[in-house]
Order: C-alpha cells, then structure tokens, then sequence
C-alpha cells in the first residue's frame, strides 16, 4: 500500500476481537472473525483513503493472540504494547437477521508501565507521521485520562498535526493541549448545554465550549441528520 495521503498515527489503545456468526442455509452456518474497536475502523478508512496508518495498541491474552494476527492483514503498521490483560472481544449472533450480543468481554485498565509505554510508542509513531488520530478506550476506564492531554502535547510541540475523535473526558483533557481537531457527534456534545442540542444555536454554542477548553476547530456529526 502506497503513502498518497501521508502517513497518520493511530492511539487506538482498545482493539477489540469481534466474532460473528450467521447461517448458511441448510442448517450450517459461518462463524467469522474480524478486528474492531474505534483505532482500527479509523485505521481501515485511513487506508482506504490512501493513507500508511500506523495503529498504536494495547494487546494482550488469548484474544490478543488471535487478534495480532488479524490486525497484521490490515494494511499499514503496527505498533503494540503487550498486557498482563485479554484483549476485549464481543460474540455476535445474526442467524436470525438480528444482531444479537451472545457475549462481551471487557478488557481491565493497563498498569501504569503498559500505559506509559503505549504513550510513549504512539508518540515515536506521530513524531514520523503527517497526523496523529486519537480515538477512545473501551470501556472508557481503560486507558488514564492524562495519556490525551501527554499526546496531545507532545504531538503539537513537534508540529505535527492533531485529530482528537474522543467524548467526554478525554476531550476536555485533549481540547486543553490545542489540538488542531476535535471530532464528537451531537449527543455526545450535548454534555455542554442544559438539555439536547436540538437547533443550530445550540449545536453552535456547545461546540464554541469546546473552541473555549483550546481546541482549534469542533466537527460535530449529526449521524442521519
């Protein structure tokens, strides 16, 4: 995969494994396996997009074995720190045409060393990169808040441009360092007003708390709307 649209750092600390199953026919069915969690959908756009993304993770256990060997087919690069805990994985049902959730496990917040060297890793990677892309934890316990505001930080003082797609608090910790873009969808910036941001003004007002807390510019998307 060519580098046409630059290269981007991915802080995507909470891949997760996904495994889905689904019919056949003829009462067989499909059991599928595939890499998830926010850093490694971004990551996957980016490289649609004809970007060299380079995901910066945290992976561990059983389920990160089997994940590290998904994730090396993605395209671009990795760069994973090892943890004492499993990797998060979700086991889906669709037989049905429904999406039913069979069984979720969570992974636990990384000691302060794995953390550290997940920082410090994605650091390194945004320093070679045209952008740094920081995405959440899941669940949003599992990663400490001062890692956003540090990579913010240390990105932008190389000069080396932001993206924060994160919700509350890490954006307010990343909003406070200047990033360049903060990225969140409307009930999501709703936690700045009293009530739904239901009308343009108060979409707009909202997002200029945020503009306020240091951040350069505020997407909001409105999903079908």
């Amino acid at each position: 995969m060519g580098m046409s649209g630059g290269r981007i750092a991915v802080f995507g600390p909470s891949p997760m494994l996904s495994v889905t199953i689904e019919a056949r026919g003829e009462g067989r069915d499909d059991v599928h396996c595939h890499p998830g969690g926010q850093g490694v959908w971004l990551s996957k756009m980016a490289a649609e997009l004809g970007a060299w993304p380079v995901l910066c993770s945290l992976i561990g256990g059983e389920t990160g074995d089997v994940l590290e060997s998904l994730l090396e087919r993605l395209g671009g690069e990795l760069r994973l720190v090892r943890s004492d805990s499993s990797s998060g994985c979700y086991v889906t049902d669709r037989r049905s045409g429904e999406r039913e959730v069979l069984a979720q496990a969570y992974v636990e917040p990384p000691s302060r060393h794995e953390a550290d060297e997940l920082v410090a890793a994605t650091t390194a990677a945004a320093l070679e990169s045209h952008v740094l892309a920081i995405c959440n934890p899941y669940p949003g316990s599992a990663m400490p808040i001062e890692a956003y505001g540090a990579l913010v930080a240390n990105a932008r003082a190389a000069g080396v441009r932001v993206i924060a797609d994160l919700s509350s608090p890490r954006i307010e910790a990343a909003a406070a360092e200047q990033p360049d873009l903060v990225k969140l969808n409307d009930w999501e910036l709703a936690a700045y007003v009293t009530g739904p941001v239901d009308t343009p003004d108060r979409l707009l007002g909202a997002a200029e708390r945020l503009r306020d807390l240091g951040a350069a510019n505020v997407l909001v998307t409105r999903a079908g709307d």
